[in-house]
């Protein structure tokens, strides 16, 4: 037996009324995600104040999330090259053009050594003093550094007492909101 006809039309309306919830809720995230509602996104929390007291929370937000804790240890004077791979053990072949691996020395916070990937994923610092240094992976274009976005920074590497060093630095996929995103590469 059919259904009655307003007993169709009755669940068309039931279903009007959920994927128009369902649209509004996009509409609203949509919204959220947008530039205009990003300010406070982008800071990580609410900030009320003028210009000035805004960038000052933003930059002490930033000194506070990042962890700047030296992630590469070299026992000796080594030649140091490498190779980015993901969580599955790939390499990043075919990276984005302008990605760069940079080795920074923590007491300065001066830039040691820095090497675009190559097609292939490699990069090659050259000789390196012993040390320890923080290595991260940003992106330069124009001249300009960025963080390399929804990434995590590679985790701890070590190179072995050797004239010669090759590392595979693991970029692990970071979450797609994360405020420190934000924040210059360090």
């Amino acid at each position: 037996m059919k259904p009655a006809a307003h007993e169709i039309f009755g669940i068309v309306k039931r279903r009007g009324f959920w994927l128009r919830c369902f649209l509004g809720l996009c509409a609203t995230i949509a919204f959220l995600a947008s530039p205009l509602a990003s300010w406070s996104q982008f800071l990580g929390f609410p900030c009320n104040g003028n210009k000035a007291e805004c960038v000052e929370k933003f930059d002490q937000f930033c000194r506070t999330a990042e962890n700047r804790a030296p992630n590469l240890f070299v026992p000796k004077r080594t030649r140091i090259s490498g190779v980015l791979i993901d969580s599955s053990g790939a390499v990043f072949a075919h990276p984005e053009k302008g990605l760069t691996v940079e080795l920074h020395d923590l007491k300065t916070s001066g830039l040691i050594a820095s090497s675009q990937v190559s097609e292939m994923g490699t990069f090659d610092f050259g000789t390196v003093e012993p040390g320890s240094y923080r290595l991260i992976v940003v992106l330069i274009d124009q001249g300009k550094r960025a963080r390399y976005r929804g990434w995590q920074q590679p985790g701890k590497l070590a190179c072995p007492d050797s004239d010669e060093c090759t590392l595979a630095a693991l970029l692990r996929p970071g979450s797609t909101d994360n405020p420190i995103d934000f924040c210059p590469p360090e």
